[in-house]
């Protein structure tokens, strides 16, 4: 029995529903971001701006692009998340903000299509949210006959990261960002009518509607309610030809200590339900401290856990971490809380 055309328009749409009514612009991406990484277990994550690859053949690498690299492992559930509208590889996980879910997608407030690319063998791909063998679509974007260009391409972008030392670690995952230029989009409208790629770089500095003045305080403030990201770094290259330079690195205190919440299989356990757990410590930007001081608790009560047990208590389709295969769980949830104040 036929059921529902899937068309990329329809994809489109959804992404651009999903910018306007849940993904603001701004350090909002920048949050998603850090959020992914923390999922992923990363101690680290390094953001950057580059000015692009002019002699290489895909017309998406040419131009100016924000990389994005973590430390975290990429799992087989995780390539198939990455590349599914609507569906999360952490869906049912309990101690999860959602990794490669809809919040991923907010970056397309800065793109059309992005690369995505990891520790693993010569992997390079393309989330094109336009593939489509009928127009509309943007056909000169894929390398189905050409496997040289997606070679080139990494080689070109695993050198530049390898120069400033941000992929010395044995499991990474890279975003290349190809910013959007009104080129990218022919006569085609664009995801969203925003258009950084084409922004005149001032001395080689990334666009300050990415890069905003105050991105170094807001990433400090957040990395107090994560649980294992510890430092993050932003770079520029002012020149293709130029190394990568640093722009700020925000570094978590090691005796800081922070949200521990992973679950009842680790982290803090079923009998710690009810105690006030400390948060405190200090987050270094550049030469600037910031103290920080606040609490978490689990609250194990009882009819809480009865609403979780109702068979009407909704459900998400998620990815299994075993199979990789589609499956309805539960939706996530657990009587957890964090408030903490920062100077």
């Amino acid at each position: 029995m036929p059921g529902y055309e899937h068309s990329p328009l329809s994809h489109i749409n959804q992404i651009r529903n999903d910018l306007r009514d849940r993904y603001q612009a701004g350090f909002p991406i920048i949050k998603e971001l850090l959020q992914n990484a923390d999922d992923a277990e990363a101690s680290c994550l390094h953001i950057g701006w580059f000015p692009g690859f002019p002699e290489l053949a895909h017309p998406l690498l040419t131009g100016p692009a924000l990389f994005i690299v973590n430390d975290g492992e990429f799992k087989t559930e995780d390539q198939k998340g990455i590349r599914r509208i609507g569906i999360s590889a952490k869906g049912s996980k309990q101690s999860t903000i959602g990794k490669f879910g809809l919040g991923l997608k907010s970056i397309f407030h800065w793109c059309e299509a992005f690369f995505y690319f990891w520790s693993e063998g010569d992997t390079f791909e393309i989330l094109n949210p336009w593939a489509d063998k009928d127009p509309p679509n943007h056909d000169d974007w894929e390398w189905e006959d050409s496997a040289s260009i997606a070679r080139e391409a990494r080689q070109a972008i695993v050198h530049c990261l390898e120069s400033a030392a941000l992929l010395d670690c044995p499991d990474w995952l890279g975003l290349w960002i190809p910013l959007r230029q009104q080129r990218h989009c022919g006569e085609l409208a664009p995801i969203v009518e925003k258009f950084p790629g084409d922004r005149d770089s001032d001395e080689g500095l990334p666009p300050e509607s990415i890069f905003l003045p105050n991105l170094a305080h807001n990433i400090s403030k957040t990395l107090p309610l994560l649980r294992d990201l510890k430092t993050v770094s932003a770079w520029y290259a002012p020149e293709t030809d130029k190394p990568l330079q640093m722009l700020f690195d925000v570094n978590l205190a090691e005796d800081a200590t922070r949200c521990r919440y992973r679950g009842a299989e680790q982290g803090i356990s079923t009998m710690d339900y009810g105690d006030h757990l400390p948060l405190q410590g200090v987050v270094q930007v550049a030469e600037q401290s910031c103290p920080y001081a606040g609490f978490e608790m689990m609250a194990d009560a009882p009819i809480l856990r009865q609403l979780h047990e109702l068979e009407d208590w909704p459900t998400v389709i998620t990815i299994d971490s075993e199979t990789g295969a589609e499956q309805d769980a539960k939706e996530k949830t657990d009587s957890h809380c964090a408030a903490y104040f920062v100077e």
